[in-house]
């Protein structure tokens, strides 16, 4: 009996085993990863409703982290960072904070293009943070995503809301007047135009 073709066979036998062995363990430690980001995404989420907003960032950080396809991880994140945001405090802690909440919600629009929490996280920030200083770039960037919304879900009035209010704002802000006198000059013109007519 030849030895050299039993030996090539347990050889063989003992990579294909190794590989084997390497697959299974890569399949659980990222089975054991997604589990990990599951329980930390449950702890941020109590963490959150406790209004322990830093610790729940760092928990959601993590749960991101180890399961980058675990979407809500990246959503509550974002959520918690416009949590943070406080409108009308142009500090620029707050501001990086605010900038954090568009860049997570971004991301989580990277991923689903149509998911209507987002759209609406960033365009309530951006809101916020277009008020203090004066922003009327941030709140027509903010008026966008109202409109994506708008385009995704029609019969959803809120996102109609947010346009009127943003309107109003430039215009009021804009102008810089007393909103009577703008409503008065807008009387006056309409007069214009109808006796012209």
């Amino acid at each position: 009996m030849n030895a050299q073709p039993i030996i090539r066979s347990h050889s063989t036998a003992a990579k294909v085993f190794g590989l084997v062995a390497v697959v299974v363990t890569l399949f659980g430690a990222a089975g054991c990863n997604r589990l990990k980001a599951r329980d930390l995404l449950n702890k941020g989420v109590a963490a959150f409703k406790n209004g322990q907003y830093d610790a729940s960032i760092e928990d959601f950080k993590q749960a991101k982290d180890l399961d980058p396809t675990l979407l809500n991880a990246r959503l509550y994140l974002a959520t918690a960072y416009a949590t943070e945001y406080i409108p009308g405090a142009p500090s620029d802690d707050n501001v990086r904070v605010g900038q954090q909440a568009v860049s997570e919600f971004q991301d989580v629009l990277s991923v689903d293009a149509s998911n209507l929490s987002a759209l609406d996280g960033i365009g309530s920030i951006l809101y916020n943070m277009a008020g203090t200083p004066f922003d009327p770039e941030k709140y027509q960037e903010s008026k966008k995503y109202h409109q994506k919304h708008i385009e995704l879900k029609p019969d959803d009035p809120e996102p109609y809301y947010w346009l009127g209010v943003i309107d109003w704002t430039l215009v009021y802000r804009g102008e810089d007047r007393n909103p009577r006198e703008v409503g008065s000059e807008a009387r006056l013109s309409r007069r214009g135009n109808n006796q012209r007519n």
